[in-house]
């Protein structure tokens, strides 16, 4: 799906049941009851307070879309979205989604700022939201095979290849804490006299049940490249077989295509890209600035400077 990273993110933590609704709160004791702030009896869930609250049906109502026959009784918010997954188009499952997070956006006013619940202007919001999103991203659907090369480059055992000249080579890797479920990414970019560009440790965000750290990882370190304004770059890392399939892949409406689109999207803005599997130690100086990240908890970021940790590795 096309949507923006927010609504995507949104999306994650209603399927997870992470939102903060009175239902919530009520089960961490930090309210008398979890009760619909509407005054209706029933539990505020996620599926409640997005689809089957009043003021959620008032917005479904003005949509236009074909729900209004849908059961309202679905107790959980990721079964809503997996009918919506099968029932609905493409463009149809993206005004959802964005009406699902304004409706939310809705909710947090009515409670917070006691303000009265707008259905015309929440799918107003919504369309405007989509419509600008796929205006400002026009080829994210999908990556030409000519602009993305897999291959390997073998240098000697324990040796680092440097790119070509005028490119950049951009090492990634991960380490986890599987006791703590956490993740951290090290990225080290050097050009073809092997100096060092830049560097970053940080965690990455956690994604559903099912999704690989691999693709947050990903979505971290390409982000990093294009903010860093490295557009010209040699991707090397694990081998991941996403990546290697992304610019044949058809992306569909599940929960992990939402974030292979996000790869994509970083990758539309790079103006050239080759995807390589580290091999024989080439990869050592990412691998260890992300023990370093996970060692430290804490996200750091170096430019045009080595980090100390890696002195003893580059």
């Amino acid at each position: 799906m096309s949507l923006p990273p927010k609504v995507k993110s949104f999306l994650w933590r209603a399927c997870m049941g992470i939102l903060p609704t009175y239902e919530l709160l009520w089960r961490r004791h930090m309210r008398n009851d979890g009760l619909c702030h509407c005054g209706a009896s029933e539990v505020e869930s996620v599926s409640h307070s997005l689809w089957s609250c009043s003021l959620a049906n008032d917005v479904w109502l003005e949509s236009g879309l074909n729900l209004q026959k849908w059961d309202r009784s679905i107790p959980h918010f990721f079964d809503l979205m997996e009918a919506v997954r099968r029932r609905l188009s493409p463009e149809d499952i993206g005004l959802f989604s964005c009406l699902a997070y304004f409706i939310w956006g809705q909710r947090n006013k009515v409670v917070h700022e006691k303000l009265v619940g707008n259905p015309i202007v929440v799918v107003k919001q919504a369309k405007n939201l989509l419509k600008g999103y796929k205006e400002s991203v026009p080829a994210v659907a999908s990556i030409d095979s000519g602009t993305m090369r897999s291959h390997v480059l073998v240098g000697p055992r324990g040796r680092w290849v440097p790119p070509p000249a005028g490119c950049c080579k951009v090492n990634w890797d991960i380490a986890r804490d599987s006791a703590q479920k956490l993740c951290y990414v090290g990225v080290v970019v050097r050009d073809y006299d092997s100096k060092v560009l830049a560097a970053r440790c940080s965690p990455i965000q956690a994604l559903p049940l099912g999704v690989h750290p691999y693709i947050g990882a990903c979505i971290k370190v390409l982000k990093f490249s294009v903010e860093m304004g490295f557009l010209d770059i040699y991707l090397e890392g694990p081998p991941v077989k996403f990546m290697q399939q992304l610019h044949v892949q058809h992306l569909g409406s599940s929960i992990e295509d939402m974030w292979l689109e996000e790869i994509q999207f970083y990758v539309q803005q790079l103006r050239s890209f080759t995807l390589q599997s580290a091999v024989n130690g080439s990869n050592f100086a990412a691998t260890a600035l992300a023990q370093v990240g996970l060692s430290s908890k804490l996200t750091k970021v170096w430019v045009e400077d080595s980090p100390l940790e890696l002195l003893g590795v580059l």
